[in-house]
Parts: structure tokens; sequence; C-alpha cells
């Protein structure tokens, strides 16, 4: 069988997220429509379980939010430094997680996920959902049109401050004014694709 494929990728946020779960899903789906129907199945197409190790923290596309050095020096004077690696103990194993499943329709394929979040006594992820939906139009007996498109939702970072002798606020990482911190986190994933199918 042969196929003319033109994809259009328009990804809403596109520094990190799962790139395996979206192909997989757009192959699938578009397989499925076309020449091998799937119906009323269901099964896992992501599973992370992360750690306790304080060595870093991601958002729920696994986009790097900080990297935990375990004693920082004073941006003010590098001779003043501490060991902060107690403030950045995580408390709980995270488990992330992407579910699919197809129903009675071959052409329409749902994901579920969710991300239990992290927390640690200076940094805290929320917990988040993920959700995502492809559908596959029958054009004509040989052309076909998707629409693929998933986003996390929720996963809210919270920050506090470390205190020195002074009850002064600093920002644990670089032992700098906790006012002069003004971070950009980078945002979860969402997507959405168009493809459109031509059989020869």
């Amino acid at each position: 069988m042969k196929f003319l494929l033109l994809i259009l990728m328009a990804p809403a946020i596109a520094s990190a997220g799962d790139l395996v779960h979206r192909y997989t899903i757009n192959s699938i789906s578009l397989a499925s429509a076309i020449d091998r129907p799937l119906r009323n199945m269901f099964w896992v197409s992501r599973v992370d379980i992360e750690p306790t190790s304080n060595e870093f923290f991601s958002n729920s596309s696994g986009a790097i939010i900080a990297n935990v050095r375990r004693t920082v020096s004073s941006f003010y004077d590098p001779d003043v430094s501490y060991d902060v690696s107690d403030f950045y103990k995580k408390k709980n194993h995270r488990i992330r997680m992407i579910s699919t499943f197809v129903l009675d329709s071959p052409n329409t394929f749902y994901s579920i996920g969710i991300d239990t979040g992290v927390s640690a006594e200076k940094l805290k992820i929320g917990k988040s959902l993920f959700l995502g939906v492809s559908h596959v139009f029958h054009l004509n007996k040989n052309s076909y049109f998707s629409i693929n498109g998933g986003s996390w939702l929720g996963g809210k970072i919270r920050e506090t401050p470390c205190y020195d002798s002074h009850n002064r606020e600093y920002w644990c990482q670089s032992l700098t004014s906790w006012a002069e911190y003004n971070p950009s986190y980078p945002k979860n994933f969402s997507y959405i694709d168009f493809r459109y199918i031509h059989k020869f």
C-alpha cells in the first residue's frame, strides 16, 4: 500500500514533552483507521517512577525545573557557602503514567494520564492530569484527515525561601535575595497535530 502523508505539527508549547507517546498515538490511530481497525482496547503507553534522589526536579513533561547542588555559594560573597541538600530531599516517589484506550470506533483514541507530583521542604510540584484525543476522519475512499492533541493540566510549582540569622529571605539555590528572584519555569507540554493522508 502506498500513500501520501502530509503532516502539520503545531505544538502549543514546544519546550518539552512526551514525544514518544505523541508519535505512537499518531501512528496507531492512522493504522487503525486505514487498514488495521482496533476496538475495545486499553494499554499503558508511558510509565515513569522517579526515585527520591534530590539531584533534579522536572515538570510533568520532563523539562528540568531545578538542578540542585549539595553545597551552594553566595552570589554576593563566594567565600560564604552552605549545604542546602536537606531542603530539597524529596518526601515521596513520583509516578507519571499515561494510558490510552479505544472503544467501539477504531477511528478515535483517548489518552489519560496522571502525575503524582513531588514535595520537598523548599520546592513542591503539584499533581497534574494528562488528557489527549486522536480522531481520524475518512474523507473519501482514499483520503483521510486526522487530528491529534494532548496536554498536561496542573502541576503547579511552589518554592519557598531560606532564612539567614537575621531572618532575611534568600533563594536557597544561590543565596541571593528572595525579593530579586523571579523564576520563569518551563511550561508543561501541549500539542495539536493535523495530518492528511491520501492512498494511491
